[in-house]
């Protein structure tokens, strides 16, 4: 009847809300750039977007890592490949059809994990800044306009003002101790 079919419609609208609440907004906006950048490459490629094919699959990953402008890291491509083996776990769930996930098959997996070997992004080792960079920095200003200035910026408001927030005790070279104080007696320990 039309109340049962409501009353369905009504129910299937509670569950899709219910289920948003299952993954925070940080995660669900990764589910929906996988999507994008699946739906990118089935558009220059002409593939089918999904349910995805191990060798497209593949394909997809490669893309991602090598081919695509930007690339990505390893580590967002491993994290689409999971977004994308949760998506054909749930429709498999769901409609209860025999779908396969591709995400699950030696070719993926040994993908992947020469991925991670072989396009390692190599870590730049970072230099402390030294008197004579700090001095110069000083003396040409900072640039507003910039990521890098606003940068300096932060750093000199840091170094200048460290020594005056709330917490901080006395920077003297004794430790911070004045004449009219005691070291604090250790835990447990008898009092005079």
């Amino acid at each position: 009847s039309v109340t049962q079919r409501m009353g369905r419609l009504e129910l299937q609208q509670q569950t899709s809300l219910v289920l948003r609440w299952a993954r925070r907004e940080s995660t669900m906006a990764v589910h929906r750039r996988a999507h994008r950048a699946l739906q990118e490459y089935a558009t220059i490629y002409g593939a089918l977007a999904l349910p995805a094919s191990e060798l497209q699959l593949a394909h997809f990953l490669v893309w991602l890592l090598c081919l695509r402008d930007p690339t990505l890291d390893v580590a967002t491509v491993e994290l689409y490949s999971s977004v994308l083996s949760e998506w054909h776990n749930t429709c498999a769930s769901v409609l209860q059809l025999p779908l396969a996930n591709p995400c699950s098959s030696a070719l993926i997996r040994t993908l992947l994990r020469s991925a991670r070997r072989g396009l390692k992004r190599v870590a730049k080792r970072k230099e402390p800044y030294t008197a004579p960079q700090l001095v110069r920095m000083l003396h040409a200003g900072f640039d507003l306009t910039t990521v890098g200035g606003l940068h300096d910026r932060l750093l000199f408001c840091f170094c200048l003002f460290g020594p005056l927030r709330p917490g901080v005790r006395d920077h003297q070279p004794d430790g911070g101790l004045q004449c009219d104080q005691r070291p604090s007696q250790p835990h447990g320990a008898a009092r005079d």
